[in-house]
């Protein structure tokens, strides 16, 4: 189970210095498109009806809205595309023994329940960073209206 991807040391620094800068860039648009966007669905929302914007009523939106994102991926990319249409572009070099789980669709399925603590995780820093921009109007401990200037 030790094969070699790479033929030697220099070709595997050169795919780790491509590879991980895209990965990493990919990664964090998503993780950060998800966060802005649930938090201007949230502001759409809510904007006109602030009783309503509770913790919970906020965190069931975000977690929903992060959760498409993540059904969009085993769904479209994971199940139809690398299971079904299985294009040659996408076949890692070296990783055919990995071939039968990774066009196993309940593989794609089991890693999209393991997601769902992190879409929380990430629908939770949603729900704080609205909190945090958005607490305008509300009133301080001594119960006055507190006003911040637009």
């Amino acid at each position: 189970m030790n094969r070699a991807i790479f033929k030697d040391k220099k070709e595997k620094a050169t795919f780790i210095n491509r590879a991980v800068p895209v990965v990493l860039s990919v990664f964090f648009t998503v993780i950060l498109s998800c966060i802005g966007l649930s938090i201007l669905m949230n502001r759409a929302i809510f904007k006109d009806n602030k009783e309503k914007a509770t913790f919970i009523n906020l965190l069931l939106n975000a977690f929903l809205l992060v959760n498409f994102f993540n059904l969009w991926d085993v769904m479209v990319i994971d199940i139809i595309i690398f299971d079904t249409i299985k294009p040659d572009f996408m076949k890692i070099p070296g990783a055919e023994e990995y071939v039968a789980e990774y066009v196993d669709a309940k593989f794609h399925t089991i890693g999209f329940f393991k997601g769902q603590p992190y879409m929380l995780v990430f629908a939770l820093i949603s729900v704080g960073f609205y909190k945090l921009i958005f607490r305008r109007n509300s009133k301080n401990k001594k119960g006055e209206q507190r006003i911040v200037p637009q």
